[in-house]
């Protein structure tokens, strides 16, 4: 999002020429590898990253690179993936780790299966998002739809800044509701679910994103300067709350990924065209959040979790005596910590999970996920034999990787493997369906298609969940962000009633 600040449009579509002449070259290079079977894994990481810098070289060169930055944004997801199954096999040795009681050791030599799998999950959903996207006979209709004003996320109801005003309370207030109800119930830590019923706690969470809307809409407007004072005084009185709240229910570092990073997307995605100043300011607050926040931090939550795991909170140490220990780290040592976000959490995790699943050969009947998959809609109390999705524990236990006696332990599944267990290989050609949903989310939302306050707000608000159709697990990253996606157009439709 960043590319566009510093190059003028035409650059950008010469240079993607470029790009992509590139891109062509190291795709043939990492194929021509891949055929003969030589330099596995980092022939299949070239492979991937040559394809989606192609993809980029070609949406530039068309000047469609804006247009399809959702579908950039997730391919480098894949280039995440891929590089660190090549760093886990280039030294299996140091990630054994990664997986408890089990360790990378026992199940990398299924790591190549793992891989062409996910390189197959790159390619369809791909090819959903480019290909079959413009087969769809009403595409036409779905994009005149998506800049008029029936659709709703445009909201040309909202003429007035009392409009607004109201429009910001009412997404804010359902919003909210979910949160005052884990609080009522005691779970407000981490959000966890604690005692609150599921079905209860299902049907609210659906309305969770639409207190970040409406708050991130209420800043964008007034980037924007088109919000009124009252509107002005709202987002930072929200703001200030919101970082309490996240600073005292999560991690301390929650505050980052849920107030800091969308606060600053929707600056960047406002203002578009960013300087270098603030291109290396960004730049230099992220090295020294990893090079020396980071590794403060680490030793300080370590100590949390050894003195909970004592059952004495009081015997844990003070940040600054967790600052202290870091500098007196030697050099091995601060590598070390360093080097922790690749084999301790994150992705390293997610690939371990991927290739424990083809390991064990995981697997689950077909129907149930066709049944989930097109008929999540329908409410549990009508369909009481609706089935449940693939619990974490149950596929912990089936690979091995949870022990027959634990019923409280979830592993990771990410969404490759959860088509592997019920389909095999041949599951990652439902990766078009993640193609075609984020498709028509960049046709729907997009505000580098309009740009508007609002779209801005559900482009951001929604974005976090995008990664899921990767990292998460498939079908429920699917119909949770289509009933999430339904529920805003559903009170959109309300408001616009109600406004009128």
């Amino acid at each position: 999002m960043l590319l566009p600040s510093f190059l003028k449009l035409d650059q950008f579509k010469r240079r993607g020429s470029t790009i992509a002449i590139i891109a062509i070259g190291l795709a043939a290079l990492a194929l021509l590898f891949l055929l003969s079977d030589t330099l596995n894994f980092w022939s299949r990481f070239l492979f991937c990253f040559a394809i989606a810098t192609f993809l980029i070289g070609s949406d530039c060169r068309r000047e469609k690179f804006n247009d399809h930055v959702i579908a950039h944004f997730v391919n480098y997801l894949y280039v995440a993936f891929f590089f660190q199954f090549f760093l886990m096999n280039l030294n299996p040795e140091g990630f054994k780790g990664v997986i408890p009681f089990n360790g990378w050791l026992r199940i990398f030599s299924s790591s190549p299966v793992a891989a062409d799998l996910l390189l197959l999950c790159f390619v369809f959903q791909n090819f959903g998002y480019y290909l079959i996207w413009e087969l769809i006979p009403s595409v036409s209709s779905i994009k005149r739809w998506s800049s008029s004003a029936a659709n709703l996320v445009n909201i040309k109801f909202v003429s007035t800044k009392n409009h607004q005003l109201l429009l910001v309370l009412i997404l804010m207030s359902l919003g909210l509701i979910y949160r005052l109800w884990k609080v009522a119930t005691g779970s407000a830590a981490y959000l966890d679910t604690g005692g609150v019923p599921e079905a209860i706690n299902g049907f609210l969470s659906q309305f969770e994103r639409l207190y970040v809307v409406g708050w991130l809409y209420a800043y964008s407007a007034c980037l924007r300067k088109e919000g009124s004072k009252q509107l002005n005084l709202l987002i930072w009185a929200f703001t200030v709350a919101e970082l309490f709240f996240q600073i005292i229910s999560g991690s301390k570092g929650r505050f980052f990924n849920f107030v800091i990073l969308p606060l600053a997307t929707t600056f960047l995605l406002v203002r578009r065209r960013v300087g270098w100043l603030i291109f290396s300011l960004i730049c230099t607050l992220g090295l020294f959040s990893w090079l020396f926040v980071y590794p403060v931090l680490v030793i300080y939550r370590e100590s949390l979790q050894f003195a909970a795991s004592l059952g004495r909170a009081g015997a844990s140490i003070s940040l600054i005596e967790a600052l202290n220990i870091f500098l007196g780290y030697s050099w091995e040592q601060y590598i070390e910590q360093l080097l922790t976000p690749f084999n301790k959490s994150g992705v390293a995790e997610q690939v371990a999970a991927l290739t424990s699943l083809v390991h064990y050969q995981v697997s689950q009947p077909a129907a149930l996920l066709w049944q989930r998959l097109f008929l999540f809609w329908v409410p549990r109390f009508i369909w009481a034999d609706k089935p449940q999705p693939i619990s974490g524990n149950e596929l912990g236990k089936l690979s091995a990787r949870v022990n027959v006696d634990d019923d409280d332990t979830s592993v990771l599944q990410t969404s490759p493997g959860e088509v592997f267990a019920y389909h095999g290989i041949a599951g990652s050609v439902l990766f078009i369906l993640s193609g075609l949903l984020l498709r028509w989310f960049s046709e729907a939302t997009s505000p580098f298609k309009i740009l508007t306050p609002f779209r801005v707000a559900v482009f951001v608000a929604y974005l976090p969940l995008i990664k899921d159709c990767l990292s998460g697990t498939f079908e429920s990253a699917l119909t949770g962000f289509s009933l999430q996606v339904g529920v805003l157009y559903a009170v959109l439709w309300l408001a616009k009633r109600l406004i009128k």
